[in-house]
């Protein structure tokens, strides 16, 4: 507990969690919205009740468990995607990157050490969006007999969360800019993934196109486990979920390396 790896990890768990806490109100609304969110999408699935949806059939009708889960796993990604990005954004702005590119410790470590707080800030809204659903739903849900790959899969959905912000990281060192790449990705996601409606009524194109966005595979992972029980393609999208997220993390690790080189080579860290 007093290697230096922790202590890194826990300064930056306190100087974030600081700022937060600075902003209580924005804070405390921020679970209220979720509260809301969730009350919401308990009503309007009425519209669906008993209508025998064919979209919806796959996952026993129930569009309430179909869009909360796709929330609350799109939630906890988006905030892991941004954390590092934002974080080296920020020290551009503040003119103290250069601290931590040319710091005598791992570099990539320490970056990745900015998502701690957004990790453990997205598993408390996640445990959030679910706790509500199982009070507004009120029946049973499998939580505990699956809470091994539940784990699993939030523990996957950060890996490929991470490796998507080294690459939007690695942007905004290169290019001295701000990051476009999480916002395009959360929009494709947001269309594509099945977030808010199933993969099934997109066209032929659009269902190609979720095949390549990873956030399609921890949802259909979860869905499995709290509506349909239907492990027919559960193994296939748990091997494109490691996949995704072994490939992604190595992606973002190399790019973030090349692109920290590029900066201290050409001397231009601080110039942008």
């Amino acid at each position: 507990m007093n290697s230096p790896s922790f202590k890194v990890i826990y300064s930056f768990l306190k100087k974030d969690f600081l700022i937060a806490a600075s902003y209580k109100l924005s804070f405390y609304l921020s679970f209220l919205i979720i509260i809301f969110t969730t009350f919401f999408f308990f009503n309007f699935s009425k519209l669906f009740s008993g209508s025998n949806n064919e979209y919806l059939q796959e996952y026993s009708g129930n569009y309430f468990l179909f869009v909360i889960i796709g929330i609350s796993v799109m939630d906890i990604s988006s905030l892991v995607m941004r954390s590092v990005s934002n974080e080296m954004r920020q020290s551009q702005l503040n003119s103290n990157i250069e601290q931590i590119l040319l710091c005598k410790n791992n570099t990539i470590f320490i970056m990745m050490c900015s998502s701690a707080y957004p990790l453990l800030l997205g598993l408390l809204r996640f445990t959030v969006y679910i706790g509500v659903l199982v009070v507004l739903y009120g029946k049973n849900i499998p939580i505990i007999d699956n809470i091994g790959i539940i784990i699993f899969s939030l523990f996957l959905t950060y890996i490929i969360s991470v490796g998507v912000s080294l690459i939007a990281t690695s942007y905004v060192i290169y290019f001295k800019k701000g990051d476009p790449i999480n916002a395009i990705l959360l929009s494709l996601s947001s269309i594509f993934s099945g977030i808010l409606y199933p993969v099934a009524i997109l066209p032929e194109w659009g269902k190609l196109i979720s095949f390549f966005i990873p956030i399609t595979y921890p949802v259909e992972i979860l869905r499995t486990i709290f509506i349909t029980n239907d492990y027919t393609y559960f193994y296939y999208y748990l091997i494109m979920f490691i996949m995704y997220s072994i490939a992604l993390l190595f992606i973002g690790y190399c790019l973030l390396k090349l692109s920290v080189k590029h900066a201290i080579k050409n001397g231009n860290i601080t110039n942008y």
